[in-house]
């Protein structure tokens, strides 16, 4: 385990993004001066399956990436808000739907050694329309209902560009075929 010796900020803009910098000793002995960290707000993803062979895909532009791509609902989580509470908000506001059944595929971080913050990957299930969708004013994402065969082409050919979308697809599909 490695131990933090001490701790400097750097940069902070948040709630979206703080860099630090840590001294931290190694099991070995060795002292590292400069280790560097990025935090941002955790998500969530949700991989909402409109009937057994169906899932709701957004197209919508990522600057990331700087390119339209195919996502899925997604977004922070609130400060004090659990992770859960997020996702069903998050495919409410981006879709206009519920789901009845939800489970949780695991709660990963985005880069083993900066952080990255972290994302929480639910699978949801046995979803309702019950109103329509009211996303951010910085997305502009056209809903697209995809066959489960495509998503998988889609994630393989290269329209998937963010890797929380790739992974929320892949152990979807994976959990869903059990």
């Amino acid at each position: 385990m490695w131990k933090v010796i001490k701790s400097k900020s750097i940069v902070e803009f948040l709630p979206w993004f703080k860099v630090w910098v840590e001294t931290v000793l190694l099991p070995n002995g060795r002292l590292v001066d400069e280790y560097f960290q990025i935090d941002q707000p955790e998500y969530v993803e949700i991989f909402a399956l409109v009937d057994p062979e169906h899932v709701i895909g957004l197209w919508r532009y990522k600057h990331g990436p700087r390119k339209m791509n195919l996502g899925l609902p997604a977004g922070y989580i609130e400060p004090s808000e659990l992770p859960l509470a997020a996702a069903e908000r998050e495919l409410l506001e981006e879709t206009g739907y519920k789901a009845d059944d939800w489970k949780c595929l695991g709660a990963f971080s985005i880069d083993g050694n900066r952080g990255f913050g972290k994302a929480h990957i639910y699978l949801a299930r046995d979803l309702h329309k019950v109103a329509e969708p009211d996303p951010d004013d910085l997305e502009d994402a056209q809903i697209q209902i995809v066959p489960l065969d495509i998503m998988k082409q889609r994630l393989l050919s290269g329209e998937v560009a963010t890797l929380g979308v790739a992974a929320a697809i892949a152990m979807s599909l994976l959990s869903n075929s059990e």
